[in-house]
């Protein structure tokens, strides 16, 4: 993850720490709180409309496990992936 803020902040013209610096005040949050925010959203979203299977979903989100996905969920969203499935399926 922090390649890709470095890779943000080259295209950018700017050192990582600036760069980060920027997006803070600029967003209110760091570069990684905001892209993990947008992937758990994404996430939600994929499993409202069907996506089951977590181990491929958290791969392709970009997560080493689907523990560490599970987990980043929860402290994200504040609810589990099952959770999100079960209230989906209630709509």
């Amino acid at each position: 993850m922090l390649g890709r803020v470095a890779s943000l902040a080259e295209k950018a013209g700017m050192s990582r720490s600036v760069f980060s610096g920027l997006f803070k005040r600029t967003v209110g949050v760091s570069p990684m709180a905001y892209l993990t925010s947008w992937r758990m959203r994404l996430a939600a979203q994929r499993i409202k409309n069907g996506d089951k299977n977590l181990a491929i979903l958290s791969d392709e989100l970009g997560y080493q496990s689907e523990a560490a996905f599970r987990r980043a969920f929860k402290k994200v969203l504040g609810v589990t992936p099952r959770e999100i499935n079960r209230h989906a399926r209630r709509i």
